[in-house]
């Protein structure tokens, strides 16, 4: 149990450096060459000296970050609640909040005209707040959630797979592996391809887990997260 809670406060302080990351790239690198304001790529004289980390400073590595953190932990939630309870768990963990944050995000929008009000609104904020607006169709209305979306489809397909399997997460990362390689190696380019490709760091994760504290198959799940 203390090496499970070391590693656990060490994920709390891998989100600190991944919200950081994110931070940094959303409001320091983004906004700033979107409004020629500190970073300016364009005209070096206007680019401070201390600020040379921006230029390499990309949110897409704070992600990744949060994904593998993800993937580390669902599983002990699984363990401990089972399917069902985990899914009930993460829904109202997630959409009463985010459906909170979202109409502040159009009544905010409405308000500084970036946005024009229609029953469109009402509609698209109705599948937004399913988390899979991608797949029943929808435009979004905040483009950052697209993090939050795809962490809900890994929690409903981990659940799915872990239910099938009877929770022999050994199985659950081999059966994604094979989802993930088959289309690549077909070259096959496929919504559930692109899902397959992102849910990989998520795996990675997963893997890193059973490494750690099932000690199953430590080479296989080493060279998955090698890919």
């Amino acid at each position: 149990m203390r090496l499970q809670n070391q590693r656990i406060e060490f994920c709390d302080f891998l989100r600190a450096v991944s919200v950081t990351i994110v931070v940094f790239a959303h409001y320091i690198v983004g906004f700033s060459t979107l409004s020629n304001f500190l970073y300016n790529p364009n005209n070096v004289k206007d680019f401070y000296s201390f600020l040379w980390l921006v230029d390499w400073v990309d949110g897409a590595y704070g992600v990744a970050i949060f994904f593998l953190i993800s993937g580390f932990l669902i599983p002990i939630s699984l363990k401990k609640y089972g399917t069902f309870k985990f899914l009930v768990a993460r829904f109202f963990r997630l959409v009463p909040t985010y459906s909170l944050c979202l109409i502040c995000v159009i009544l905010v929008s409405l308000i500084f005209g970036t946005l024009e009000y229609s029953h469109a609104i009402i509609i698209n904020y109705l599948a937004n707040i399913t988390l899979f607006r991608d797949i029943i169709g929808g435009t979004i209305i905040d483009s950052v959630i697209w993090t939050l979306e795809m962490e809900a489809k890994f929690y409903f397909y981990l659940a799915l797979v872990y239910f099938i399997t009877k929770g022999r997460l050994v199985y659950c990362v081999l059966i994604s592996l094979i989802f993930l390689l088959i289309p690549l190696l077909l070259s096959v380019n496929s919504i559930p391809n692109k899902y397959m490709a992102i849910f990989s760091y998520m795996f990675i994760g997963v893997s890193i887990h059973l490494i750690c504290f099932e000690k199953k198959k430590q080479i296989i799940f080493f060279g998955f997260s090698l890919l």
